[in-house]
């Protein structure tokens, strides 16, 4: 795992410029990683840029890091993924997943068989930050609760696909639009068969994630990786 570390905000990042770690991020280099003078270090900023940079100074109470080189940010589809509240601590791990995966929109949508209420704020936060430090991403997803109805006319400009056991068709190339989707993926117990029947009024397409019954956090992952393989990411898909 790399070495990742949040720079403060209003901190003004830029090729060469020196950055004094807040008290919480000096704690997790020096006490958590027990980073030297001289490691490497990704440095994620406010605006949503990674950085390369090198520990210069350890000393006094002080953590400063130098930037060496900005590192070239990867494009990616927009996606939106809304998943039917399953209890809390699925709920977050299902938010830990798609940040990974670069899904720019959750939607927590409250359905027919939804089991728990949204999780914390604060713990979301907390959640997204780890997950941002551990797969080096510098954006954060959008998170946000919705009811069933109001969710399937957020972003009608991109296609979209509702998890269902009960269709066997499998999601294809056909199904997908290359530039963004919308995935939605049920609670314990899944979707309503009305539920289901508003979703393809609205333009949705029901299909299977396969045999099994998942959980809700495994379907997230199922759903957002079969995109990425069918639409593979262009070699030249960072930006210089």
């Amino acid at each position: 795992m790399s070495l990742r570390v949040f720079a403060s905000r209003g901190v003004e990042a830029c090729v060469g410029a020196r950055v004094r770690l807040a008290e919480d991020e000096r704690h997790y280099l020096t006490r958590v990683r027990r980073a030297r003078v001289g490691d490497e270090v990704e440095i994620l900023d406010a605006s949503e840029h990674r950085w390369l940079g090198r520990v210069e100074r350890l000393t006094g109470g002080e953590a400063v890091l130098r930037i060496e080189a900005e590192i070239p940010a990867p494009e990616i589809p927009h996606i939106v993924v809304g998943f039917g509240l399953p209890q809390s601590r699925a709920a977050l791990e299902a938010i830990a997943r798609c940040c990974e995966l670069g899904v720019a929109e959750i939607l927590l949508v409250r359905t027919a068989l939804s089991q728990a209420a949204p999780p914390n704020p604060s713990r979301v936060q907390r959640v997204l930050r780890a997950s941002q430090r551990q797969c080096g991403r510098a954006t954060t997803p959008h998170v946000t609760c919705l009811s069933f109805d109001a969710s399937l006319h957020h972003r009608v400009d991109l296609a979209g696909a509702i998890a269902s056991p009960q269709h066997e068709a499998r999601l294809g190339l056909r199904d997908i639009d290359p530039s963004g989707h919308r995935f939605f993926v049920g609670p314990e117990g899944g979707f309503s068969a009305p539920e289901i029947r508003r979703a393809e009024a609205a333009g949705f397409v029901p299909r299977s994630l396969g045999p099994w019954t998942l959980r809700t956090e495994v379907a997230v992952v199922a759903a957002v990786s079969t995109f990425f393989a069918l639409v593979p990411p262009r070699k030249d898909s960072c930006k210089p």
